[in-house]
This record gives structure tokens, sequence and C-alpha cells, in this order.
């Protein structure tokens, strides 16, 4: 299985190392060419240039490089018939998120987005809990989620990174969507 992955941060690494170890020729599209550790990762192949990286015959792709770029790369996927995964949110505003939902849907792709509490061992004990009955029902719910930024990647300044940057799909709404979708799954679509 020949699977490309574009953007190769922390979690493009994460993926590429998963997907090496399950025997797939790895191909990956890399916006820079910075010098990256010694790792497993040297049995993929690097690519600087789209059209050299979606000339691979690719059987799927990983779309894990910054928020603003997702819309982008998941319309190329759409045009070259590819089953994709992407890392959340999809899209930065709901019209984007309805164009690509409808092309992908006349297209018949196959594909997830990486929203992973919800696989989460002790968020499925919570929500077994709450489709029991056992609590009664459910009128309102407080959630407070706390992180803390600078500790996401501490080898790495946390002001420069996608996250902390409006522009490039950061921001508290986008990039913590995980807390979002962890409450819709929970108690069902907030209003």
């Amino acid at each position: 299985m020949n699977i490309g992955i574009i953007g190769f941060g922390s979690i493009g690494k994460r993926h590429s190392k998963n997907l090496l170890e399950l025997g797939a020729n790895v191909s990956i599209l890399r916006s820079t060419n910075k010098k990256t550790e010694k790792d497993s990762q040297e049995s993929s192949s690097f690519y600087f240039d789209e059209d050299d990286f979606f000339s691979n015959n690719l059987d799927g792709i990983v779309i894990c490089n910054p928020t603003f770029l997702h819309k982008k790369f998941i319309e190329l996927a759409v045009a070259k018939d590819l089953n994709f995964f992407c890392e959340k949110p999809l899209a930065s505003n709901a019209s984007d998120l309805e164009h690509l939902s409808k092309s992908i849907t006349k297209k018949n792709l196959t594909t997830c987005c990486g929203y992973m509490m919800r696989y989460h061992k002790e968020i499925n004990l919570i929500k077994e809990i709450i489709d029991s009955g056992q609590l009664g029902r459910i009128t309102s719910s407080h959630i407070n989620w706390s992180t803390y930024l600078p500790d996401w990647h501490p080898w790495e300044d946390y002001s420069e990174s996608y996250a902390s940057n409006s522009e490039m799909g950061g921001g508290a709404i986008l990039t913590c969507s995980h807390e979002i979708d962890t409450m819709n799954y929970l108690f069902g679509k907030s209003e």
C-alpha cells in the first residue's frame, strides 16, 4: 500500500512511524527541507514538490499540515479520487465544510477526521454511563478542559507554532476542537 503524508510535524512523524510499522510504503510531502533527527522515518521518501508527490500512485493520503492548508489538500484528494484521513478540523468555517462535504460525498470517498478522544477508554466509560440512563436525563453540563500551549511541544517555541497563530488555523476554537467534539460525542450536538 502506498500512503502519502502531507506535513511532517510531530503528528506527521507519528503517522509515518505507524504506517511504516504496518508495512506501508510512505511518501511525505514537506514544505521545508529542515534536517530531522535520525529515526525510522529514513525509510520514507520525502518530496518538496506537490506534482512529484502526487505522481506516486498513492492509495490514500494523510493530511496533517497546519489547519489553514487542510481545505487545499482535501480538494486535491477529491480531484484525484484519493481516500484520506485528515487531522482536525477539516475546515476553518462552515461554508468550506459544506462545500468539502458535498464534493467528498459526490465522489464516494472514504474519509476520516482525526478526532481521537472519542476512542479513549475513560471517555467511552463516561459515554456508557450517560447512555445507560444511570444518571437520569441530563439537561445541561459544565465542562472545564484545561491545557497549556507551551507544554504541548516543550522542545519548540510555542509562539511560532500554528496552534498559536490564527492565520495558520490556530486559536482556541479550531485547535481545541477535540474538546468540542468530545462534548458533542458525550451529550449530543450542542446548540
